[in-house]
C-alpha cells in the first residue's frame, strides 16, 4: 500500500511538472507570436476608405469595406501548405475576389476562336501579382494583359493564369510552378519578385540555421498567425510550432529530444540538416551583407532549376524586378505621405536598396528584368503602399509584360 502511494506521489510529482511545462510553453509561444506582430515584421494594412478619400484612385461607387472584409475572409480561410506553408481556398467568392477550384484567382480570359493556336501563359508572384489594389479579378495584371494580348493580336488565342498568392516568395514560387507546370503546357511565365525577398530578410530573426525547414527557403513570418492556427486546429500541435521557433535553453533541449525521435516532423516542419559550419557560425544570420549574398544565391539556384525546366519544356521563362513606391523618382503627395515613405520604414529601404542592387547584377541564366523605372515619367500616385499599385500602375505594368511576349511571338 505503501508503495502504491509513493508511486501515486511520484506519478502526481511528474504529471503536474509536465503541465506546467505544457503551460508555460502555450504562454510563451502566445507572448513570441505576439511579439512578432507588435514589432515590425507585419505589414501596416492599408485603409482602403482613406485612400479612396486622399487619392481618388478608385471609382466612386466602389464598396471599400466589401472589398476589405473579403480579402479577410480570403486569408482566414487559406490552408495549410507542408512545402510552401499555405495555399488559397477553393472556389472563394466575393463580390470583387474569387478564386476557381484550383486556388488561383480569377483571370479575365476571352473567347476561344476554333482555328487559332492558343498560347498559356502563367503570371507567378505575392500579392501585387495576386492584385492587392486591384478593383475586381477583371483588372489585376494578369487579366490586363488578358485584355491586352486579345485586341493587340488575332493570330493567337491566349490564356493566362494567375499563380500569385500574398506573401509569397521565389523559393514559394518555383515549389509551385514544380507542382503544376506539367498539368498546363505553359509557353510563357514570368515571375515578379524581390520586394517579398526584402521583406523576408530583414527578418533575419526568422532565418537563422535550425530555425526553418530548408536552407532554401525563407518563411514568410506574416502568416505565422496562419500555420499556428492551422496546426492548433488540425494537428493539436501549438507545442511543436512554439518548439520549432522558440530560442529559450529549456525549449532547444526539449526540441533536441522531440527531434531525435523525429517527433518534430509530424507538424511539417522538419529540422534541416546542418553542417557543422552552419551550427557554428549562426551569428552569419544577423549579418544583412550575408543575408543578401544568400538572397541572391538561392534566386540564382531557382533561376537555374527554371532555366533547366523551361529549355526541356520549350518555356519562356521571365524574372522581373518589381517597381515599389522607394524606386520611384517622382513621388505624389500622397505617396510622399505615405507612413512607407517616413522614417520608420528607413530599415526597408535601405535593405530593398542594396537587395535590388545585387538583383541588376544577374546576369545568368537569365537576366532580370528591370522594371523599377516604369513610373519615372508620372508624378501622379501608382502607389497605394510601399509595393501595392494603383489601377495605372497596373495598366503600365501589364502594357509592359505584354509587349514582352508579342515581341518573342513574332520573332519565334
Amino acid at each position: 500500500m505503501i508503495l502504491i502511494k509513493k508511486f501515486f506521489s511520484i506519478f502526481s510529482y511528474f504529471f503536474f511538472i509536465i503541465l506546467f511545462t505544457i503551460i508555460f510553453f502555450e504562454t510563451t509561444g502566445l507572448i513570441y507570436e505576439k511579439l512578432y506582430t507588435d514589432l515590425k515584421v507585419t505589414a501596416y494594412s492599408t485603409d482602403y476608405n482613406e485612400l479612396k478619400k486622399l487619392s481618388n484612385l478608385y471609382d466612386a461607387d466602389y464598396d471599400f469595406k466589401n472589398h476589405s472584409d473579403s480579402l479577410q475572409k480570403l486569408y482566414q480561410l487559406s490552408e495549410f501548405d507542408y512545402y510552401k506553408h499555405y495555399r488559397l481556398p477553393r472556389n472563394f467568392s466575393s463580390k470583387y475576389i474569387n478564386t476557381n477550384y484550383d486556388r488561383l484567382r480569377v483571370t479575365k480570359n476571352y473567347e476561344k476562336k476554333q482555328d487559332h493556336e492558343t498560347i498559356k501563359i502563367g503570371f507567378f508572384g505575392g500579392s501585387t501579382m495576386f492584385g492587392i489594389g486591384s478593383e475586381s479579378d477583371n483588372e489585376t495584371i494578369p487579366s490586363l494583359v488578358s485584355k491586352l494580348l486579345n485586341q493587340k493580336n488575332s493570330n493567337f488565342n491566349f490564356e493566362i493564369f494567375n499563380f500569385g498568392v500574398n506573401g509569397y516568395n521565389n523559393s514559394q514560387e518555383i515549389l509551385y510552378f514544380l507542382e503544376i507546370y506539367k498539368n498546363y503546357d505553359f509557353d510563357f511565365v514570368f515571375f515578379y519578385d524581390f520586394v517579398n525577398e526584402s521583406i523576408h530578410i530583414s527578418h533575419n530573426e526568422a532565418l537563422k540555421a535550425g530555425y526553418l525547414r530548408s536552407d532554401n527557403f525563407l518563411t514568410p513570418i506574416a502568416q505565422w498567425e496562419l500555420i499556428v492556427k492551422f496546426l492548433k486546429t488540425h494537428n493539436n500541435a501549438y507545442l511543436f510550432i512554439d518548439l520549432v521557433n522558440n530560442r529559450s535553453f529549456t525549449v532547444k533541449i526539449f526540441r533536441k529530444i522531440l527531434s531525435y525521435f523525429n517527433l518534430l516532423n509530424k507538424t511539417g516542419f522538419d529540422i534541416p540538416k546542418q553542417t557543422k559550419l552552419d551550427v557554428k557560425e549562426t551569428d552569419k544570420y544577423s549579418n544583412y551583407d550575408f543575408l543578401i549574398k544568400r538572397l541572391i544565391n538561392i534566386y540564382l539556384r531557382n533561376m537555374e532549376i527554371i532555366y533547366s525546366i523551361s529549355q526541356i519544356e520549350k518555356i519562356n521563362a521571365y524574372f522581373i524586378l518589381q517597381p515599389s513606391l522607394y524606386t520611384k523618382k517622382n513621388l505624389s503627395d500622397f505617396e510622399k505621405n505615405s507612413i512607407y515613405n517616413s522614417k520608420n520604414f528607413e530599415w526597408r529601404r535601405q535593405i530593398e536598396s542594396r537587395v535590388y542592387n545585387e538583383a541588376k547584377k544577374i546576369e545568368y541564366p537569365y537576366k532580370v528584368n528591370d522594371f523599377t523605372s516604369i513610373f519615372d515619367n508620372f508624378s501622379s500616385t501608382i502607389f497605394i503602399d510601399d509595393h501595392h499599385i494603383s489601377k495605372k500602375g497596373s495598366q503600365l505594368i501589364s502594357e509592359k509584360l505584354a509587349k514582352i511576349i508579342l515581341n518573342d511571338l513574332q520573332y519565334n
